[in-house]
């Protein structure tokens, strides 16, 4: 008796290892893998801003100033991307996880709050290193026309593998802390000595093990024409400077946006976006200590674990919709969708309603399954071969760009409007505001590009 096999909407969306050619196949392999293992680092860091709210006693401005640090980074993708020309994918990564997972280990160290923000700064410079290096793989190794739902099917990986990571890191964090008592001789001490300490600092080290044994998994991918894709750029790069190098490497970032009009709008589409995302960051978790109490459970319940539980199965469906839609449309559907989810939070911030806020991260979840793609990929679709570098770098530069401004846009209007127990909802309706504008910038882009079209024709 014969089954079918390979037919039907699922085995459209989901694919198997065995259905892709070969190279994309073997590249499969090795980032599922390396993928599963980093979403344990993830899960367990996803809690790292409520460590340092609740455990630390961090002020609304070290919170900001969390924030800031763990995004501002990114503007040094552009030398990352000159370091990747110069050095290969190999030689990116040879020393760059081991700093990444480093700066997690001194986290089981920290007693206040700068301490953890410096470490975290120093984890994401190292973790910067990934973005042109993956992007550059997708490009070489994986068919043009199965990237989509391949990265949204890793995706669906590591949201699973996080989230469960995620809900155990909160059980042990809400255990803190942990009592160690020691019988010392009478002469040194007469009673037992209490020792408290608390369960992040047993967290961390482990997560910086993980860290370095999934960033080394992704490590050993070999690269589909590497050298030879690779050589005009190389020769180019060597033949001046690392201080040349890195002032050349930010000019490329205009000259990028200048040279491709399209892609300009597209990201000016997602700094839109990323305003309204980036600037509730640092308030919702002061809200929801300062005016929900809410524990480590309940918050990894309301906005890390509903909103993973339906990215989980909507990865590899959104990476299909990019496959099919490009770009442009796929992102608009998703601002559209995440302006529900703001109105929604502005709700839960209003009303002091913790499962609201667990509905609004749940919607939220919808549109960011299809972010992980749009972010990732975006580059990837506008950039000719060989490019794929200078456009990732220009992304992942807008990225730092919006991370210097908007937390302090986010906690600067909460607190000029009443602080966290009055102002706080107007950051979510200002939010709101900011994803509106993101698609209409969707919108203008279609047109543009439907023009260009028309125009070539």
């Amino acid at each position: 008796m014969k089954t079918k096999t390979n037919n039907g909407f699922f085995s459209e969306i989901f694919l198997s290892q065995s259905a892709l050619p070969f190279y994309s196949g073997y590249t499969y392999h090795h980032h599922r893998r390396s993928t599963i293992v980093m979403g344990l680092m993830g899960g367990a860091m996803a809690l790292g801003g409520y460590v340092m709210q609740r455990g630390l006693h961090a002020t609304d401005w070290e919170m900001t100033a969390l924030t800031i640090v763990s995004g501002l980074p990114y503007l040094i993708t552009p030398f990352w991307s000159q370091f990747l020309r110069r050095h290969g994918t190999r030689g990116t990564l040879s020393f760059t996880p081991y700093i990444e997972a480093g700066a997690i280990l001194l986290m089981a160290c920290v007693w206040l709050p700068w301490q953890f923000i410096v470490l975290i700064g120093v984890n994401m410079i190292a973790a910067t290193a990934m973005l042109p290096v993956q992007n550059f793989i997708m490009q070489q190794n994986y068919a043009v026309t199965l990237r989509g739902q391949i990265f949204g099917q890793l995706s669906s990986f590591f949201v699973l593998i996080s989230m469960g990571a995620a809900f155990i890191t909160a059980f042990v964090l809400d255990m803190r802390p942990l009592n160690l008592t020691m019988a010392l001789p009478k002469f040194i001490h007469a009673k037992p000595l209490h020792i408290y300490i608390e369960t992040f600092r047993f967290v961390f080290p482990l997560a910086a093990v993980v860290c370095l044994v999934g960033r080394m998994m992704f490590r050993s991918i070999r690269v589909r024409s590497e050298s030879i894709v690779m050589a005009p750029a190389r020769k180019r790069a060597r033949e001046v400077g690392y201080l040349t190098n890195l002032i050349t490497s930010f000019g490329e970032v205009v000259k990028v946006f200048k040279n491709d009009k399209h892609f300009f709008m597209y990201e000016m589409g997602f700094m839109l976006y990323g305003t309204a995302i980036i600037m509730i960051g640092p308030v919702v978790p002061i809200v929801a200590n300062v005016k929900m109490n809410a524990t480590y459970v309940e918050y990894a319940l309301a906005t890390i674990l509903v909103s993973s539980l339906v990215q989980l199965p909507l990865g590899p469906v959104w990476g299909r919709i990019m496959d099919k839609l490009k770009g442009p449309r796929t992102s608009l559907s998703i601002y559209l969708i995440l302006i529900v989810s703001m109105v929604i939070l502005w709700g839960a911030v209003t009303l002091n309603s913790t499962w609201l806020l667990g509905v609004g991260f749940f919607v939220q979840g919808v549109g960011m399954a299809g972010i992980n793609i749009t972010w990732n990929l975006g580059s990837v679709e506008f950039s000719k071969r060989g490019e794929v570098d200078r456009y990732t770098s220009s992304h992942v530069f807008l990225v730092g760009l919006r991370f210097c401004y908007a937390p302090v846009l986010g906690v600067g209007l909460m607190n000029l409007l009443g602080g966290p127990l009055k102002g706080a909802q107007w950051v979510f309706l200002c939010g709101t505001g900011f994803l509106a504008m993101a698609s209409m910038m969707m919108i203008f882009l279609r047109r543009s590009m439907a023009r260009t079209m028309r125009a070539a024709n």
